[in-house]
Order: C-alpha cells, then structure tokens, then sequence
C-alpha cells in the first residue's frame, strides 16, 4: 500500500526530477518529501446471507514537503491538491480495494505546517476510502 501511493505520488508532473520522496522521514532538503502512514480505519462491514463480507475502509497519510521560497510552494500545494481530485476523478489513483467504481483519494488539509528562516514545511493530508470484499469459501471459511 505504502509503495503504491509513494509511486504515484512521485508521478505527479509537478515533483521536480531527482526530488526524493521517503517513508517515514523527510531529510529537510526543499523539494524532498516524506510520505507518512497514519494508519487503516475500518468504517463499516456489511454480511450476506452467505457470510460474505464488504468492508469499507479509509487509509490515510501525510505527505510532508519541505519548502525554500514558501511563496513558491505555496502554488505547488493547490495545484498538487487539485491534480490528485483529478486523478481520482478520472479513476488514476493507487487501487487499494476490489470495488474500483468506489475508490476515491482525497489531497485534504494542505497548510504550512511552520515557518524557519530557511523556508517552510508544507503538510498534506491523503485519505483513500475503498472497499474490499471478503467470500466464503465452501467450508464456511473467509
């Protein structure tokens, strides 16, 4: 999942060539950035009558990029914000579930998460609602 969504990150026409994109870090380069996992939440499960099961659930990350001109990367936020509600629109992003017409990805929360002499670093959050199904198998078992 987390090499899923770091792939099509860095795909974005936008991530400057020979920028960097960690998991779990960032080194505070401008234009590197660190994709963190927050976590899975399951939002609910329904059963048929056979036992199988629909689950729907919500991944969510931080995507974390450190800035040198935060008036320039200011721009870079929204835009990268309005191409991911693109992507998704058009049905282009990762594919964590088995039901393709119910994924959606969401860019949300983008901000300057603080400000240094330096520059800034910029945080966005991204949220990936999908579902997955669990069938029985002849024995009654998942």
């Amino acid at each position: 999942m987390i090499e899923k969504m770091r792939t099509f990150l860095l795909a974005y026409p936008q991530w400057e060539e020979g920028n960097l994109l960690f998991i779990d870090d960032t080194d505070g380069v401008p234009g590197n950035g660190g994709l963190f996992p927050q976590g899975l939440q399951v939002l609910s499960v329904r059963q048929d009558i056979l036992g199988n099961k629909e689950t729907d659930c919500r991944l969510t990350f931080a995507l974390y990029r450190p800035s040198a001109e935060t008036e320039k990367d200011a721009p870079w936020l929204l835009q990268f914000q309005g191409w991911v509600a693109e992507q998704s629109a058009l049905g282009l992003t990762p594919r964590f579930g088995d039901v393709p017409n119910k994924e959606r990805l969401r860019a949300e929360k983008g901000k300057l998460e603080r400000r240094q002499s330096t520059g800034g670093l910029y945080c966005v959050t991204l949220t990936a609602d999908f579902t997955k199904l669990y069938e029985v198998n002849e024995n009654g078992e998942n």
